[in-house]
């Protein structure tokens, strides 16, 4: 993401939806408490929630990617050695009715999306980790094993820290069970992807290849996932702030 963008981005996170994300983390605990089941599945139910709360933001998702596009006009003034006066002053225009919207345009984002998590009680946590799984190649796209080690995306260190943490909590659930799971293959996975991951800051959980059991869970639900993806707001779903959680602010 470029960095204009990403300073304007920031200002705004703190109002938005912080009341009803408030009430999420009193009834379902922070981020980092989400343990995802130990087989690994993600039950028909929860996609259907998952898949009702996408639903629930979508009007939302054009006027996010406007006012982006106001702030990507001073961004495209960078790549020109002497911009022009004229050009210099609507790119300004464009940008500042884009940030002066922002503010309003982010929050109705969030209370939107907070307000369905809230109704279909599903958590913060759950829905960033379920949005993660479902669109991670997307978001993270082709990258070189460089990019791959030093963490070369526009996601947040602290939201890969927040995923690794959600798997490590799958595996505590493992080892509480150690007779039905240990020396299995879903465990072996398991453990190989929280080192990868440790090695590899830079992808998200299971982009390279996803275990049976995720896959089986996504399958039917692929044609919808890509229908309600909203590429403008992957940084605002997968963004995070030490006292305000995902999607609210970044770093």
């Amino acid at each position: 993401m470029k960095k204009s963008k990403s300073r304007w981005l920031k200002g705004c996170g703190i109002g938005c939806g912080v009341e009803i994300r408030e009430t999420l983390v009193e009834r379902h605990g922070s981020v980092n408490d989400f343990t995802p089941r130990a087989d690994g599945e993600i039950p028909a139910d929860r996609m259907d929630a998952f898949l009702q709360v996408r639903r629930a933001v979508q009007e939302h998702c054009a006027e996010i990617g406007a006012t982006e596009a106001g702030v990507e006009a001073m961004d495209r003034l960078d790549d020109q050695d002497k911009p022009g006066t004229m050009a210099i002053l609507g790119a300004f225009r464009e940008a500042s009715k884009a940030v002066f919207g922002m503010g309003t345009v982010m929050g109705e984002f969030f209370r939107a999306r907070n307000a369905a998590l809230l109704e279909l009680d599903m958590s913060l946590g759950e829905y960033s980790y379920i949005y993660a799984l479902a669109y991670g190649v997307t978001i993270v796209g082709p990258q070189t094993d460089e990019q791959a080690a030093i963490g070369d995306t526009h996601l947040s260190t602290r939201v890969r820290e927040t995923l690794r943490a959600q798997l490590r909590n799958r595996l505590a659930a493992m080892d509480q069970r150690p007779e039905e799971w240990e020396g299995t293959e879903e465990r072996r996975l398991l453990v190989g992807e929280i080192a990868f991951l440790e090695e590899h800051p830079g992808q998200l959980p299971w982009c390279d290849l996803r275990p049976p059991s995720l896959q089986a869970s996504l399958a039917a639900y692929e044609t919808q996932l890509a229908e309600l993806y909203c590429p403008d707001a992957t940084h605002l779903e997968l963004t995070r702030n030490r006292s305000f959680g995902i999607g609210i602010q970044g770093d």
